[in-house]
C-alpha cells in the first residue's frame, strides 16, 4: 500500500508535466521560441528554470551521500558551484548584448568563425550526452527504490513523459516545468532537512553526536575516524583546492545551460535578478542537504548491507515518515533528475540542428530546422533510455567529466571574449583542443596520482595559458564583431 501511494503522487506529478508541454506548444511557432523562448521569458519562469537545473538528482543523492560518507568537508564542492555561479552576472552584463539562439553562436558573432562555432556545439553535445544520462539513471534508481517496481520502467516512464514536454513546448515547456519541479524539489529538501533534524533533537546534537562516529558509512569500507566528520579534511590542500576550483567554478559560471538562460530572458536586468532569487533559494536547499546528510549519518551510521551511501536521504523517508511525505520527497528527487535532464536534452537537440546541421547545410530552413531539433530530442531521449538500462561504463563515466570539460569550452573564450578586445579565434581554438588533449592525457597516465590534482582542471588551466598566448601573436577579430559587445 505504501509504494502504492508513493506511486500515485509521482504519476500525477508526471502528467502535470504532460499538461504544461501542451500548453507550452501553443506559444511555440518558431525556431527562436523553441530554443530560447523568444528572448521573452518572465522572472519566475528563469528563476525556477535556473534554480531547478542547477540542483540535479546527483545533489540530492551524491552530494548528500558525500556529506554522509565525509562529513562537512564535502561542503567545498557547494562553495565552489558558488563562487562559479558569481561568474553569471559579470557574463550576463554582456553576453545579451547580442541575442543569439544558441550559446555556440556567440563564437561565429564575436570570433567571426562559423567552424569553431561548429566545432564548440559539436564538443559540447558529445560532452553532455553522458551527463543526462546519468540523471535519467538517478530517476530510475529513485524510482525502483520507491516504489519497489523495475528500474527500467521508471527510466522509460519519466524518459518518455521529459521527451513528450521538450519536444512539444521546447524552451518555454521545459523552463514552466523547471518552475514546478524547483518548487518540488525545494520543498522536498526543507522537509528532508526539518525530519532529520526533529528526528536528530536538533543541530546541536547532531554536531555533537557525529564528532563520536567512528564506524564505516557502508559494509566494507574504512572505518570513519572520530571527530573527521566535523573537521577539515587533510586533502584540501591548496594545490588540489585550485585545481578542483578550476575543475567545478569555471564550468558552473559558463555553463552553456545558464547562457541560454541569459538569453531567453527579456533583457539583462531580469538575467541579474535570476541569479539573486536563485542564489537565495539554493542556500537554502544546499543547507538543508547538509543536515540531512550529516543527521542521517548519526541516525544511521553504517548504511545496511547492500544499501549504497549515496541513499541515505531515500533510506530515512522510507524507514522514518508517512508515505505521503516519503512520496513528495521522492518526487522531489525526480524532479531534480527530470529538471536537469529536460534541460540538457533540449540544450543538446538545438545545438545539433542549428549550430551544426543547420551550420553545415546553411540552405535548411527555419522550419525545418525546428523539427530536426524536435526529432533530435526525441533520439537522444531514446539513447539514454537504451544505455541507462544497458549501460555501458565508459559513457557514463564520460559523464562525471562533464562540468569541467564545459568549463575548458566556455569559461575562457566567454569571459574573455567579453571583457578583452584581443583574444582571437585562433587563441581559443588552440586553448580549447589542447586544454582537452591535455585532460584526456592527464587523465590516462596519471588520473589523480600528482596530489591528488583533477586532470580536468589542469585542462583548464591549460585552455586559460594558452588562450592567451596564442591571441597575443594572432591576428584580432574583424571590428565588426569586436564592436557590439565593447560599445
Amino acid at each position: 500500500m505504501n509504494s502504492e501511494i508513493i506511486i500515485y503522487i509521482m504519476i500525477l506529478y508526471f502528467v502535470i508535466y504532460g499538461i504544461v508541454g501542451l500548453l507550452a506548444a501553443r506559444r511555440v511557432r518558431t525556431l527562436e521560441e523553441y530554443a530560447v523562448a523568444g528572448h521573452k521569458m518572465g522572472l519566475i519562469a528563469l528563476t525556477g528554470t535556473y534554480f531547478a537545473t542547477f540542483i540535479s538528482a546527483l545533489s540530492f543523492l551524491g552530494g548528500i551521500g558525500g556529506i554522509y560518507r565525509v562529513g562537512i568537508s564535502n561542503v567545498v564542492y557547494p562553495i565552489m558551484w558558488a563562487t562559479g555561479s558569481a561568474i553569471g552576472p559579470i557574463i550576463a552584463l554582456k553576453f545579451r548584448r547580442v541575442p543569439l539562439i544558441t550559446p555556440a553562436e556567440f563564437f561565429e558573432k564575436r570570433y567571426g568563425s562559423q567552424y569553431l562555432r561548429i566545432l564548440i556545439a559539436a564538443i559540447t553535445c558529445v560532452s553532455l550526452i553522458p551527463f543526462f544520462m546519468i540523471q535519467l539513471n538517478a530517476l530510475g534508481a529513485v524510482y525502483t527504490l520507491a516504489t519497489g517496481r523495475s528500474f527500467a520502467e521508471g527510466v522509460i516512464l519519466g524518459g518518455i513523459v521529459v521527451a513528450l514536454y521538450t519536444i512539444l513546448g521546447g524552451m518555454v515547456a521545459v523552463a514552466w516545468t523547471d518552475v514546478i519541479q524547483g518548487f518540488v524539489l525545494t520543498v522536498g529538501a526543507i522537509m528532508g532537512g526539518v525530519i532529520v533534524y526533529q528526528l536528530c533533537g536538533g543541530l546541536d546534537n547532531i554536531i555533537a553526536n557525529a564528532a563520536t562516529i567512528s564506524t564505516p558509512p557502508e559494509v566494507g569500507m574504512a572505518p570513519t575516524s572520530p571527530g573527521s566528520l566535523i573537521a577539515v579534511a587533510s586533502f584540501l590542500t591548496l594545490p588540489w583546492f585550485v585545481a578542483q576550483w578550476f575543475t567545478q567554478a569555471p564550468g558552473t559560471g559558463a555553463h552553456p545551460q545558464y547562457l541560454q538562460r541569459i538569453q531567453a530572458a527579456k533583457d539583462i536586468k531580469l538575467s541579474l535578478r535570476m541569479y539573486i532569487y536563485s542564489w537565495i533559494t539554493l542556500a537554502v536547499i544546499y543547507f538543508c542537504f547538509v543536515i540531512i546528510g550529516l543527521g542521517g549519518r548519526v541516525l544511521v551510521p553504517t548504511m545496511p548491507e547492500g544499501f549504497k551511501s549515496d541513499w541515505i536521504f531515500l533510506y530515512i523517508m522510507l524507514r522514518y515518515v508517512h508515505p505521503v511525505i516519503a512520496g513528495a520527497v521522492f518526487a522531489g528527487i525526480i524532479a531534480a533528475a527530470a529538471s536537469t535532464l529536460d534541460t540538457q536534452v533540449h540544450l543538446t537537440s538545438v545545438s545539433l540542428s542549428i549550430d551544426v546541421v543547420r551550420g553545415l547545410k546553411r540552405e535548411i530552413s527555419e522550419k525545418n530546422a525546428l523539427l530536426i531539433s524536435r526529432a533530435l530530442t526525441a533520439v537522444l531521449v531514446a539513447i539514454a533510455i537504451y544505455f541507462s538500462i544497458y549501460p555501458a561504463a565508459e559513457i557514463l563515466t564520460l559523464g562525471g567529466y562533464t562540468l569541467g570539460l564545459m568549463g575548458v569550452l566556455y569559461f575562457v573564450p566567454v569571459l574573455l571574449g567579453l571583457y578583452w578586445r584581443r583574444v582571437t579565434a585562433a587563441g581559443v581554438a588552440v586553448g580549447t583542443i589542447v586544454g582537452i588533449i591535455v585532460f584526456v592525457v592527464w587523465q590516462t597516465l596519471w588520473g589523480f596520482s600528482i596530489y591528488g590534482l583533477p586532470p580536468v582542471g589542469i585542462g583548464v588551466m591549460t585552455s586559460l595559458v594558452l588562450t592567451v598566448l596564442v591571441s597575443l601573436f594572432t591576428k584580432p577579430p574583424r571590428e565588426d564583431c569586436i564592436k557590439p559587445y565593447f560599445e
